[in-house]
Formats: structure tokens, C-alpha cells, sequence
């Protein structure tokens, strides 16, 4: 399947390998200008799969979040405070919530929208259901 390129836009991806793998796969087919930082230590042979992908890079949050004008956060509630510390000045930026969902007893609950709207003070924050690992 071939995709129809009508606007390319930065997007940045944060967040565990596996699902930043793929989301961060999608949209550079898709024609758009991807980085990636992936917040846990075993993912050395995903960052050297997806920087050998064109449209790909691989940097810091920080850097991540700078220049892009979506930022998708796919990892556990529980990382999702501090990756907002890290993301700066998202006011003007759509942030997508996908945080893993799933709970265990020794969990804190946590509304990580409300996190990432009280850290950031960005208003635009989506918040998409992800069942991965369900």
C-alpha cells in the first residue's frame, strides 16, 4: 500500500522500544520527519535498526520534543511524570497520551492526562487507549 504524502510533519515518539518501534515505522513510511528516544536501557539493537531508517533519528527527549509538532508518549503510567519534565515547552504542540494502561497491585494509580496537562501546561493532550501486553 502506497502513501498519499499531504503534509509531512515532525512527530516525535518517546518511550519503550517495541511500540516506538512501530509507530515510529508508520510514520516515516508515511512520509514524516520521526525522532525517537527510547527510555529503556535494553533497546541497543532497536536504535541501531531505526537509525538506519531513513526519516528516523535517534536522540534525547529533550531533543525530541523541540522540533516536533506531535509528541507520542508510549510507555508505562509509571515513567510518564518524568518524561513531562523532560518535554519542555509543549503549549503550542499536540501530545498524544498512549501509556500502557494495564495495572498491578503494587501500581499507583495515576490520571497520566491530568500529569502531563499539570507538568507541561500544554492543553492539547489526546489520550489513546492502548491494550498492548493485555
Amino acid at each position: 500500500m502506497r502513501y498519499k504524502q499531504f503534509v509531512s510533519m515532525n512527530i516525535a515518539v518517546i518511550g519503550v522500544a517495541a511500540i516506538v518501534e512501530e509507530y515510529a515505522l508508520k510514520y516515516a513510511c508515511a512520509g514524516h520527519e520521526v525522532s525517537i528516544a527510547l527510555i529503556d536501557a535494553p533497546a541497543e539493537i532497536t536504535r541501531k535498526r531505526l537509525a538506519a531508517v531513513n526519516r528516523i533519528t535517534v536522540c534525547t527527549i529533550e531533543a525530541a520534543a523541540a522540533d516536533a509538532d506531535m509528541i507520542i508518549i508510549a510507555s508505562m503510567p509509571k515513567d510518564i511524570r518524568e518524561i513531562a519534565y523532560w518535554l519542555g515547552d509543549v503549549r503550542k504542540k499536540v501530545v498524544i497520551d498512549c501509556s500502557a494502561n494495564l495495572l498491578s497491585v503494587a501500581d499507583d494509580l495515576l490520571n497520566t492526562v491530568m500529569a502531563i496537562k499539570a507538568i507541561t501546561g500544554g492543553e492539547h493532550i489526546i489520550k489513546v487507549f492502548s491494550t498492548r501486553g493485555y
